[in-house]
């Protein structure tokens, strides 16, 4: 086979993968929509039951962790104690676990930080 019949032989099999990778990635689309609505609705259950502040004591410490992440703090890890901080927050918030649990007085702070900041609205930066 000629060297130009090998590079367009080899051209439409990339095509053809590509073509192939779309089409399953666009079958997984509903899928990861899903997936995405459903975290985002986890996300702001969690930010109800925690300015509710009637369940301090009940709110998950990997909750916790997730929702200070997804507000865009950057988290390091000392032991148990989970250092959280934001670049335009000048509070640093350290949780620990109770269990499987967060400390109630720590959810307070989360509590207190978010409304003083306004975090997890849509003008928070």
């Amino acid at each position: 086979m000629h060297s130009s019949a090998i590079a367009l032989a080899g051209n439409e099999a990339q095509k053809h993968n590509a073509t192939k990778t779309w089409e399953l990635s666009f079958h997984r689309l509903p899928a990861i929509i899903w997936k995405l609505k459903t975290h985002m609705a986890k996300i702001d259950g969690l930010i109800r039951q925690i300015l509710s502040g009637r369940s301090d004591s009940n709110v998950p410490f990997s909750d916790l962790r997730r929702l200070l992440s997804q507000l865009g703090f950057d988290e390091r890890i000392r032991g148990d104690h989970h250092i959280f901080s934001k670049t335009d927050v000048e509070e640093i918030i350290n949780i620990q676990p109770n269990g499987a649990k967060a400390k109630a007085y720590q959810v307070r702070q989360v509590r207190n930080l978010i409304v003083k900041h306004k975090l997890g609205t849509d003008t928070d930066a």
